[in-house]
């Protein structure tokens, strides 16, 4: 029996036919999450994998080889330019860069606690009928 690549319209259902589709182009992001594992006991064989699957999302562009941008996470920073290098064949980049106060790290700034009011919380318990004698309560913690 030949397969059909199209049907015709039945009740609700339209009337549809396959259409071929052109390559679809490779990833064009990676994330590389814990870099730092690589090379370690629970690492892919020494970036392997990574070696690989960096080719295999590589394309050409006007004769000019296309890679995927990397994206990598590590937990530590000791030789990380160095392992990036050997597993991608590419620079390294940090981000966010090293801030020039310690007290600012790109997401979190440090503040003096006499200056600034800490956290306030609030909860709102609205159960809709009597609690405790009151219709709602408000409750702030600091």
């Amino acid at each position: 029996m030949k397969e059909a690549n199209s049907h015709p319209r039945r009740g609700a259902a339209v009337a549809a036919k396959t259409v071929d589709v052109l390559p679809l182009r490779p990833p064009d992001l990676i994330i590389q999450d814990e870099l730092h594992l690589i090379a370690g006991p629970l690492g892919s064989l020494m970036g392997l994998y990574e070696t690989a699957i960096d080719h295999l999302c590589t394309w050409e562009l006007q004769g000019q080889p296309v890679r995927p941008k990397v994206v990598a996470s590590t937990a530590t920073v000791r030789r990380a330019e160095e392992q990036a290098f050997q597993v991608f064949w590419r620079r390294l980049e940090v981000f966010p860069p090293p801030g020039l106060d310690a007290g600012d790290s790109f997401f979190a700034l440090q503040r003096d606690p006499s200056q600034v009011a800490g956290r306030r919380y609030l909860g709102v318990c609205a159960p809709g009928r009597a609690y405790q004698g009151r219709r709602n309560s408000v409750c702030m913690w600091r």
